[in-house]
């Protein structure tokens, strides 16, 4: 299955233009401002966070996300500053019912396209407008993806208003309401293997709804990866981390910090 190696299409994309929804009709108080996704080396005291992703975004009038900046900062070892390593970038431009997103990188610039339907949510997206996927949508929900041959896509369950199930990788909810979503969805790392890159997964309504509650983990025994969440004294999710537990030690593998307005 095909995965771009561009970081920042892996990486969660905010809406800045409207506030973030929590599923029951109120508002988060805030807008997100910026992003950092980060990833974590070392264990307990040692820990520290060896590559940071720094994101910004655009968007249009109508909310539409039309841009997204990447700053990439490397650490290599504990109390080390991060020094800048990389940037990237991408602009999404809409024509009616289709359009395109070009990436720019360090040596590496390129093309893709898009064609949506009535409701707005993706219908075919074509990589380099050359290797096209298909999505099928149900009530406006994912449910399926396939890819330009018999080895790319995978089936999407829901339950509840949550996706479940991702080909193979299986999703935990917990009761708690997911304040993002209707902008950002931080929590389907379960896709991040899927054609073409999880980025537009996260751009609402490009890829239909979001998952009414929020993850408490994905897989099972050994390779289940937990998540945590922190909020700031007004409320707000200010951070979330993902952890997995081996030999009864646990360790943060990777983070979001959220910074709002």
């Amino acid at each position: 299955m095909k995965k771009y190696i561009l970081t920042i299409a892996a990486a969660a994309l905010a809406l800045i233009a409207c506030k973030p929804d929590n599923g029951d009709g109120t508002a988060v108080a805030g807008e997100i401002d910026y992003i950092e996704h980060q990833f974590m080396a070392g264990t307990g005291a040692e820990a520290f966070v060896h590559h940071n992703y720094v994101l910004n975004f655009t968007s249009d009038a109508s909310g539409r996300v039309t841009g997204i900046s990447e700053a990439h900062y490397i650490a290599f070892n504990p109390g080390e500053k991060a020094e800048p390593h990389s940037t990237a970038s991408l602009t999404i431009s809409y024509n009616g019912k289709s359009g395109t997103i070009s990436r720019h990188s360090e040596g590496s610039d390129y093309e893709d396209s898009f064609v949506l339907n009535d409701d707005g949510t993706i219908k075919e997206f074509s990589q380099k407008k050359e290797y096209t996927s298909t999505y099928t949508y149900n009530n406006g929900y994912l449910t399926k993806i396939k890819g330009h041959d018999d080895y790319s896509g995978m089936d999407i369950s829901w339950s509840n208003g949550d996706l479940v199930k991702a080909g193979s990788s299986e999703i935990q909810y917990s009761s708690d309401p997911n304040p993002f979503a209707g902008t950002v969805d931080f929590t389907v790392n379960a896709l991040n293997v899927w054609y073409p890159s999880p980025l537009y997964f996260y751009a609402a309504g490009l890829f239909g709804k979001h998952s009414a509650h929020l993850v408490k983990s994905t897989g099972s025994g050994d390779s289940a990866v937990k998540y945590e969440y922190f909020k700031d004294g007004k409320g707000r999710i200010e951070k979330i981390t993902l952890s997995q537990t081996n030999r009864g030690v646990t360790t943060v593998a990777e983070q979001y910090l959220i910074h709002y307005k």
